[in-house]
């Protein structure tokens, strides 16, 4: 889709520019991005899940207990929801990129339906 962006008299764009091989590589990037990180997360809440535990129950254990297990909890919640959201991004934007590759192939159909038959109509002569 090829819309530039413009400016009028007002100042809202009335044209946009999309190059949909660049936003599917983006979001293809995103999906991987999102991939990669789930997959150290699974291996971080292994880890962790193996270590719970391992500082024991003394004073210094206890207190660095108190400071660890809320972090580490909130590490593993919020990691696995930015690896899930990063992949869903990617998969929206390549859906979306596709959608506005289909409109844009779509619309260039329909004007060469009208208008190809008609080209000598239109067309200044020399």
């Amino acid at each position: 889709m090829r819309r530039c962006a413009t400016r009028g008299t007002s100042a809202v764009a009335d044209r946009f520019e999309l190059d949909e091989n660049d936003a599917v590589a983006a979001g293809e990037r995103a999906q991987t991005a999102g991939r990669r990180l789930l997959d150290a997360h699974r291996d971080l809440v292994t880890v962790l899940n193996d270590r719970e535990g391992c500082w024991g129950d003394d004073d210094i254990g206890k207190a660095f207990a108190n400071k660890y297990v809320q972090v580490a909890d909130g590490t593993r919640e919020n990691t696995n929801v930015l690896a899930t959201n990063f992949s869903d991004a990617g998969t929206y934007i390549v859906d979306v990129a596709g959608e506005l590759a289909d409109v844009d192939e779509g619309n260039a159909r329909r004007i060469d339906g009208l208008y190809a038959d008609n080209v000598e109509s239109w067309t200044a002569e020399s």
